[in-house]
């Protein structure tokens, strides 16, 4: 009973490091990379943005012309 209490705590322990590896280093990389990370964010709404307000003013246009 004790051996496989033993084993089980073992892998549980070791998923849990992983995790806790995987998340940290998310954490660092988030953490340094913020403001590029932001300005990524930033930029793609922007392109978004423009996009968008493109396909409504050239859809506005073409519908003007149709009429």
């Amino acid at each position: 009973v004790y051996i496989l209490f033993f084993c089980s705590f073992k892998i549980v322990f070791l998923i849990f490091s992983e995790i806790s590896k995987c998340f940290f280093s998310v954490y660092k990389y988030f953490f340094f990379h913020k403001k590029m990370f932001f300005l990524y964010l930033s930029e793609m709404f922007c392109l978004y943005e423009n996009l968008v307000i493109k396909n409504v003013f050239i859809g506005k246009l073409k519908k003007r012309e149709f009429r």
